[in-house]
């Protein structure tokens, strides 16, 4: 601007804005004045105080500024709310952790007083091999025979050393037939040795120095859950000579009926209900004898059921320990989780299977005498056993 001549000037100043959506906002209006030339200008007041209240209105203008307004509360919640959060409810949860480990020693100290040794036993089958572990039987009184267990027939042999009377496994003795037994074989078992020649018998009467073997089916188990007969049946003989086996005759007749051999006799027999008898026993050579025997039975349900076992002689000069060389026995024991040894609870051997061994002793039960109504069946003197028991004491007086 540029003024040609001197005087006095005015110049009023209209101002005016638009917001961003392009609404025009109010206008200011400022007037100024100037002197132009040697007269000197009065001081003049700042005319309208309107610059001073348009000074707010661009300063209020912008209120697009609002994106900075979001701006700055965005940090805010960022800083205060997530980060004093998690700090404070952390503690909290570390605060109950303790209180489950507190309780934790209870149960560890109560643990042991329901669990005594007793409890942790735990039967156990185990399989090992007998050398020279088993019992002889020089003499005295033996029957073979057979018990009814959980429905199933289990063989056991009655032992009448001792009183009570104990049913063990069959298999656990060895019966030494020694010299004691030794005679000359009569015209009568010619079917099994020669006339003349030496025999071992063990007879059906008792005699000193020799064991003595007999049959039985007296078991109450045997009398009152089985009917009818015990068939004896040879499966087999092992040994240097012959075996026969055969009741003696009546009124000095010799050789009664033959029960089972292996010289081409019978192979089986049938032993009557709720007896007991005593047979012959004839060896032909000295030396070890495994005699295999199954025994048959009915229940009164009309179940068949059988038990086999082996008879164990050692007859004339022959070890009786090499009987049981490589005899296999099976039988529970105690054992702990940790394989330790242990003993098992009379009820832990109450549930075992019938005629299970533990510790080397058969579980079948012990009994006694079985009473009056025993038959028992013997021939007299005149009998062959008589008569061979005769010649053996005069020919070894």
């Amino acid at each position: 601007m540029s003024l040609s001549k001197p005087g006095t000037y005015t110049l009023t100043v209209q101002a005016s804005g638009a917001t961003k959506d392009g609404t025009v906002k109010k206008s200011n209006t400022a007037t100024y004045t100037f002197e132009v030339g040697d007269k000197k200008p009065e001081p003049t007041p700042t005319p309208d105080p309107q610059p001073t209240t348009p000074t707010p209105e661009p300063t209020a203008t912008p209120t697009p500024d609002p994106s900075a307004t979001p701006t700055s509360p965005e940090p805010k919640p960022t800083d205060s709310s997530p980060t004093p959060a998690p700090t404070t409810p952390a503690p909290k949860p570390t605060a109950p952790a303790p209180k489950p480990t507190a309780p934790a020693p209870k149960p560890t100290s109560d643990s042991p007083a329901p669990a005594p040794s007793t409890e942790q036993c735990i039967p156990t089958k185990v399989t090992r091999t007998e050398k020279g572990s088993l019992k002889v039987a020089t003499e005295g009184h033996f029957d073979l025979g057979a018990q009814l267990q959980g429905g199933k027939l289990v063989a056991s042999l009655k032992d009448d050393r001792r009183q009570p009377a104990q049913w063990v496994n069959p298999s656990s003795i060895v019966f030494k037939v020694s010299d004691a037994a030794r005679t000359s074989a009569p015209e009568a078992l010619s079917f099994v040795a020669s006339p003349g020649s030496n025999v071992w018998v063990i007879g059906s009467t008792q005699q000193a120095g020799v064991p003595w073997l007999g049959q039985n089916t007296m078991h109450p188990s045997i009398v009152n859950g089985t009917t009818g007969p015990v068939t004896w049946t040879l499966n087999g003989v092992t040994g240097p000579g012959k075996l026969a086996v055969f009741n003696s005759g009546g009124l000095g007749s010799g050789v009664g009926q033959r029960v089972f051999d292996n010289v081409g006799g019978p192979t089986s027999y049938t032993v009557p209900a709720n007896t007991h008898a005593h047979p012959n026993w004839v060896f032909t050579a000295p030396g070890i004898y495994r005699v295999s025997i199954t025994q048959s039975a009915t229940t009164n349900a009309g179940q068949k059921v059988s038990a086999a076992t082996t008879l164990l002689f050692a007859v004339g000069n022959a070890d009786p320990a090499a009987a049981g060389t490589s005899t296999t026995v099976e039988e529970w024991v105690g054992k702990t989780p940790d394989g330790k040894d242990c003993e098992l609870s009379p009820e832990q051997i109450a549930k075992l299977p019938a005629g299970a061994k533990v510790g080397g002793l058969n579980t079948l039960p012990t009994t006694g005498s079985e009473g009056g109504s025993e038959l028992l069946i013997v021939t007299g003197a005149l009998g062959l056993a008589g008569a061979l028991t005769l010649a053996a004491r005069r020919r070894f007086a």
